[in-house]
């Protein structure tokens, strides 16, 4: 019973970790894109990134299907740690903000390639 619950548990991890994998990968590829394009320097990276980062997020829950997928994806049954939700769209945006903060990837700035010389 105990090696179940191990492999369940492992199980429900992996799954939280591709979900925060894939969307820090579509983050990352989206800024990268607007530094290519000029609309994103690298001396406003610590401004802009959390901005960026915010507006993408609250594109992805704006339905409710996809807020309630994110609680479901990230296990965020238990939100009496988080800072007050009002309703679940609050519920998982904070839940993909603290994941995305404890990995850390999408707003350390040397995942992107600001310069020719760092593209080549």
């Amino acid at each position: 019973m105990f090696k179940h619950f191990c492999a369940l548990q492992t199980l429900k991890i992996n799954i939280m970790n591709n979900y925060i994998k894939d969307l820090e990968i579509d983050i990352i590829d989206m800024v990268q894109n607007e530094i290519l394009q000029g609309y994103f320097e690298e001396r406003e990276f610590e401004d802009k990134i959390y901005e960026f980062v915010h507006e993408f997020i609250d594109n992805q829950l704006i339905y409710y299907k996809d807020q309630i997928e994110v609680i479901q994806e990230l296990h965020l049954y238990d939100f009496s740690e988080m800072d007050s939700p009002q309703n679940i769209g609050q519920v998982a945006y904070m839940g993909i903000m603290d994941e995305l903060h404890n990995s850390g990837k999408v707003f350390e700035k040397s995942n992107y390639k600001f310069t020719l010389a760092d593209i080549i």
